[in-house]
């Protein structure tokens, strides 16, 4: 059976690997599965990104993963479903 990536599991996968627990790219800038979760997270009563910054990092982040199976439902241009969210986002719920 496969274990199910919580945040007990990344924290012992970090804690063998002598990692920090935390992705270092877990920001809006920095990652377009990141901002795609925390986008998507408004919709399950999340704060969400103010408009013009959602705005802005939607077409960044379409910009720079074009051609990676864009659908044409926004905010679903990386991945199919929430079951593939960040999971900076998840654990912080």
């Amino acid at each position: 059976m496969s274990k199910i990536p919580d945040l007990s599991w990344y924290a012992g996968v970090s804690q063998k690997k002598n990692l920090f627990a935390r992705c270092p790219f877990a920001t809006v800038e920095s990652c377009p599965r990141y901002y795609q979760s925390l986008s998507l997270s408004a919709q399950t009563g999340a704060t969400e990104i103010p408009a013009k910054e959602d705005e802005r990092l939607l077409k960044k982040w379409k910009k720079a993963t074009s051609g990676r199976g864009q659908t044409n439902t926004p905010h679903r241009f990386i991945l199919p479903t929430q079951d593939f969210q960040c999971l900076q986002i998840s654990v912080q719920k």
